[in-house]
């Protein structure tokens, strides 16, 4: 059974601006206990013996890049949405010949190619932005996703699902909400 839930429009409306691929670090969240997921070590890798966690319990921003509600799982690039004065700060590392920060007041930082797999939670809640008369949220059930993202796929060899960030909240392993990040 899917579960649907309301998210504020102040997380759609409060940030505003302009993507861009450049140098950074991954973004992440906070945990305090480690989730279930995991991904096995490989011969090599830092931590041999050790499984790492996939996504850390918390609320992650992410492209979407695969979608399979069959096995319900999603996978997605984790990126960082920084604002304000990180948004500012690492624009003025990148482009010192334009000091006034990112348009917006929001950039995008995506340097790092790794895909990544979760299982969605049994019950997920899915907010999708919704643009008619005004910026809006909208709350949908978890097979409406594909459609509402075929809308929105970016052209070319893109491999997002949808032009717009998400954010995944990430709980024991498994993703429990998903929710569009409107960007113009």
């Amino acid at each position: 059974m899917l579960a649907v839930g309301a998210l504020s429009v102040g997380t759609l409306s409060g940030v505003a601006g302009c993507a861009k691929k450049s140098g950074g670090q991954q973004g992440g969240g906070q945990s305090t206990t480690p989730p279930a997921a995991t991904t096995p070590a490989v011969k090599g890798e830092e931590g041999v013996g050790t499984s790492a966690p996939v996504l850390a319990d918390g609320r992650h921003p992410v492209y979407l890049t695969g979608l399979d509600l069959t096995k319900r799982t999603v996978t997605f690039d984790l990126i960082q949405f920084l604002t304000g004065a990180a948004a500012h700060d690492a624009w003025v590392k990148l482009h010192p010949e334009d000091p006034d920060g990112p348009p917006n007041d929001y950039l995008i930082v995506n340097d790092n190619p790794k895909l990544r797999t979760l299982p969605f939670a049994d019950t997920v809640l899915v907010n999708i932005a919704n643009l008619e008369g005004g910026l809006t949220t909208e709350v949908i059930v978890l097979a409406d996703l594909p459609a509402h993202l075929a809308t929105q796929k970016p052209g070319g060899s893109d491999k997002r699902l949808s032009y717009n960030p998400y954010w995944l909240t990430v709980i024991n392993g498994h993703v429990t909400r998903v929710e569009e990040q409107f960007v113009p």
